[in-house]
């Protein structure tokens, strides 16, 4: 693709979706960035509508095909009709319905609390995980629960990745053998990621450190949970609170924090800030004592990394010491 014919397609693109917002009744997108995923050959396309941000992909050679292509365009505009464009809120007709992402006339489209990222050959863990997480009223994108015979995969993938709050990713040996749709999947969690904000939450599934060392030694830096020694219950009690809206820190100080996470290890600080900036974890009897506890490894989140930091210095002043406070800036 020539630098003329790819700035045509992207211009193309931008035009269908000015157009279709003004079709469904929302104003048009207050930003669009296109990032370059040279591992995928395919774009990025990040979009700001009506304050709510969706990111999808768009192969290379659909967005050449689509300057001469009109099927090609169109193919386009009916992905982006569906994981883009919100539906409009007031209308007499039908909204347009697929059984990957259904919608109620005059609502928005499905969003999930959770997507889960993972290779078949673990169906047999995963599987009681979904189930488990469902049952407490997550809403979870799980291929079984969501794809249904005849649907477009790769579509109904890429419409759960752009609207979910968080991506559970399951690595496994069966994982790290690189497969084509638990690549695209951990692509897409990435994506989201490069705003900033983290929302890649790892499960270690029979594998250990060593195993990513071709992989990508990365992700063996990642705060993860391990399937040999964290239970089920306690991954779904721990993304509970993640998803809920945390304590204010001036609650902290009288009431007890409900959620137990597992225990961090040992150390002289008696708090540590998570990766995140907005959790921490009591570390010491005296830490859990302040949160009205006499438990080790109590877990506190926040709203912002701001109420994190409000929470630190108010913990400072009483004498308290942290671990982790780089992770605020």
């Amino acid at each position: 693709m020539s630098p003329d014919e790819r700035e045509l397609g992207k211009r193309k693109v931008e035009q269908m979706i000015a157009e279709l917002c003004a079709e469904a009744g929302a104003g048009p997108p207050s930003a669009i960035e296109w990032h370059k995923d040279f591992d995928r050959m395919q774009w990025w396309l990040r979009i700001n509508i009506s304050d709510r941000e969706v990111t999808v992909p768009i192969s290379y050679e659909n967005l050449e095909d689509c300057v001469h292509d009109r099927g090609i365009e169109r193919k386009i505009e009916r992905f982006l009709r569906q994981s883009v464009i919100p539906t409009p809120p007031d209308t007499n007709r039908i909204a347009q319905v697929s059984h990957d992402m259904p919608q109620i006339e005059g609502t928005a489209p499905e969003v999930f609390d959770v997507f889960i990222c993972h290779a078949t050959e673990d169906k047999s863990y995963v599987e009681p995980l979904a189930e488990a997480l469902r049952h407490e009223g997550i809403k979870v994108w799980y291929d079984r629960f969501v794809v249904s015979w005849g649907d477009d995969i790769r579509q109904s993938i890429d419409a759960g990745l752009a609207r979910t709050t968080f991506g559970i990713v399951i690595f496994s040996p069966a994982f790290l053998k690189k497969k084509k749709w638990t690549e695209h999947e951990l692509s897409g969690l990435f994506a989201r990621e490069s705003a900033g904000r983290k929302l890649i939450l790892p499960i270690w599934h029979n594998i250990a450190e060593d195993d990513f060392a071709e992989y990508g030694p990365s992700f063996a830096t990642r705060l993860a949970k391990n399937s040999a020694k964290d239970s089920i219950s306690d991954i779904v009690a721990e993304l509970k609170q993640k998803l809920s809206l945390g304590p204010s820190p001036t609650q902290t100080t009288t009431t007890a924090p409900t959620t137990i996470a597992v225990n961090t290890g040992t150390s002289a600080a008696d708090y540590r800030v998570g990766r995140d900036g907005t959790s921490v974890t009591a570390l010491s009897d005296r830490a859990s004592r302040r949160g009205g506890s006499s438990t080790r490894g109590l877990w506190l989140v926040f709203r912002t990394k701001t109420e994190t930091a409000e929470f630190v210095n108010a913990g400072e002043a009483q004498g308290f010491s942290f671990e982790g406070k780089e992770y605020l800036s």
